[in-house]
């Protein structure tokens, strides 16, 4: 109940499944971009990371921006 409550109070959602601290650089930008103080971080392994993107596109405020930044996704912003 409470991650779909923080899903649907996001501003700007980024499933971030990169090892380690791969992708960091674009993580920050991502964050600090965001007009929106409200950007949600999902922080898992690219194994799950399409459930993850499920869960928040069915949850999302409409209009709200899902990223995606690991090794098997490079679609930012889509």
């Amino acid at each position: 109940m409470t991650l779909k409550w923080m899903v649907r109070l996001a501003g700007g959602i980024i499933i971030w499944s990169a090892p380690g601290m791969q992708r960091r650089a674009e993580l920050a930008a991502l964050v600090s971009g965001s007009s929106n103080r409200r950007a949600l971080t999902i922080e898992t392994t690219p194994e799950v990371a399409p459930q993850w993107r499920a869960f928040a596109e069915q949850w999302k405020r409409p209009g709200v921006v899902t990223s995606e930044l690991g090794p098997l996704a490079d679609n930012v912003g889509a």
